[in-house]
């Protein structure tokens, strides 16, 4: 299988996958691209230049997504800037090219269903959503979906990560989104995923706190209910502390789960006693490149796929109609 490397905006995440794969079995790296970049910018992301990145893989250095359709790969890692993704997503698959797409796919919804229409019915897009694999959120999915906790009437998901302010590009809204476009997927998706339903409606408030640098709120309070489920979704990208970066709270009629990115992975509290979770270890980068190839090889279906994205844009979108005016606001999609 050959896979290409698209853009070095996204830094770790870049480096981090193609290295991943460029250690499997039956996987070439036919080639980096840095999409006509200059060098400083590229280091600045990725603290690797491009050249030096594609000597170390010994694969060739390209510059145009062009060269590298030209490449031929079976599959791209496309990792540009956020406001790029759907765009270049589209014209891979065009192509006839798998994509896997950092996180967020995009903060737009008209601008992920551009990409839908593009996608053929046999070409994979899977987005980028890091805690779908990590160990503490996937342990507490299936112990909500095991009863543990009975039924579930609240949800609460704090968010702890420090505004990405290093770059012009991140410190831009309508290039990276800011911190509630880039750091919202986690609050939506997880919501959705463990209460197995979607909002159709929400309020938010969001102030920027401490990151002047960016003309954004960085601080943003959700709350919304569905179902019979009590929705708190908090995010907090003002601090320069990453630590807890995930808390998850679910409390139902038998018992309060919880993680805390901290060992063990999840803890059940009830009348009768607490139950301890496993021990977490988690290294998700490896667990949304391992899902890719899965997808790839039609073992599994997209974790975080274009629909789901798409839902999660219309969620981002209608936050911020209502930190404007103080107002529920109706998700685009219910």
């Amino acid at each position: 299988m050959k896979v290409a490397l698209c853009g070095f905006s996204q830094g770790y995440y870049a480096v981090e996958y193609t290295r991943y794969l460029s250690e499997k079995k039956g996987i070439i790296i036919c080639g980096v691209c840095d999409l006509n970049e200059e060098d400083s910018y590229i280091r600045s992301c990725a603290f690797i230049s491009a050249k030096a990145f594609a000597d170390e893989l010994e694969t060739e250095l390209l510059h145009t997504v062009d060269d590298v359709i030209a490449v031929k790969p079976d599959a791209v890692l496309l990792c540009c800037e956020t406001a790029q993704h759907t765009e270049l997503a589209a014209r891979l698959v065009r192509a006839g090219i798998h994509v896997f797409v950092s996180k967020p796919l995009s903060f737009r919804a008209d601008q992920v269903d551009s990409l839908a229409r593009a996608v053929p019915k046999d070409r994979v897009v899977l987005c980028g959503q890091p805690l779908r694999y990590e160990t503490g959120i996937q342990e507490l999915a299936g112990r909500i979906r095991a009863g543990e906790a009975g039924r579930i009437y609240s949800i609460r998901i704090r968010l702890c990560h420090e505004a990405m302010i290093h770059q012009a590009w991140e410190r831009d809204p309508a290039r990276s989104g800011g911190p509630f476009g880039t750091y919202g997927i986690y609050l939506f998706d997880l919501a959705q995923w463990f209460a197995g339903t979607r909002l159709r409606r929400l309020y938010a408030s969001g102030i920027n706190a401490c990151t002047p640098q960016i003309d954004d709120p960085d601080t943003v309070f959700i709350f919304a209910e569905e179902n019979g489920i009590q929705f708190k979704l908090e995010l907090f990208s003002a601090v320069g502390l990453n630590m807890p970066f995930i808390q998850a709270e679910i409390t139902g009629d038998q018992g309060l789960l919880q993680t805390d990115y901290a060992c063990p992975a999840s803890t059940l509290y009830t009348d009768h006693g607490v139950y301890m979770g496993s021990y977490r270890t988690s290294d998700m980068t490896k667990g949304e490149m391992e899902h890719f190839l899965s997808c790839l090889k039609g073992k599994a279906e997209p974790a975080c796929g274009i629909e789901s994205m798409r839902y999660i844009a219309r969620c981002i979108e209608a936050a911020r109609v209502s930190m404007r005016t103080n107002q529920f606001v109706a998700v685009w999609e219910a």
